[in-house]
């Protein structure tokens, strides 16, 4: 067990710069749509009322599902890296699938297209440490000393 230690610190790491950053550009990605006058004024599909989407939701679900996802590959290293090679690309299907959301919204064009965009930034925040923390569960692997086995002697 020991030796997923680095590559969940690493994940943990990575994981948490890429929270910042994805924060920082789903934020930007508001701003730019505010500045063009999106009011970023949506109804869900199902939903009777409009959804006002504003910076502290923008933030909550940028880190909500990152650390969600985060959370589980941490516990996953554990396992090896078949576990977190499944849950990668449960993420990019998650991230993928959930393009529907704003998309599917009723709203303005630019605030759906911009809401949308910003679930591939947290798909990405989530996908860039955990293929970090991957190659250094592999890596850990590769370096681990082999059984050592009896000389057969001819």
């Amino acid at each position: 067990m020991s030796e997923s230690r680095p590559a969940t610190s690493l994940l943990l790491r990575i994981g948490a710069l890429g929270g910042v950053i994805a924060v920082a550009a789903n934020l930007a990605l508001y701003g730019l749509g505010r500045a063009t006058g999106a009011s970023f004024l949506v109804t869900p599909v199902g939903a009777e009322a409009a959804l006002p989407v504003g910076p502290a939701m923008i933030v909550a679900w940028s880190l909500v599902p990152l650390v969600l996802g985060l959370g589980a590959t941490a516990l996953a290293i554990r396992r090896g890296t078949t576990a977190v090679a499944v849950l990668q690309v449960l993420g990019v299907v998650v991230a993928l699938g959930s393009l529907a959301l704003p998309l599917l919204a009723d709203g303005e064009l630019t605030a759906r297209l911009l809401l949308a965009t910003m679930h591939v930034v947290v798909g990405a925040a989530y996908v860039a440490p955990v293929q970090r923390a991957r190659a250094a569960l592999s890596a850990q692997a590769g370096a681990q000393p082999e059984a050592v086995t009896p000389a057969h002697s001819t």
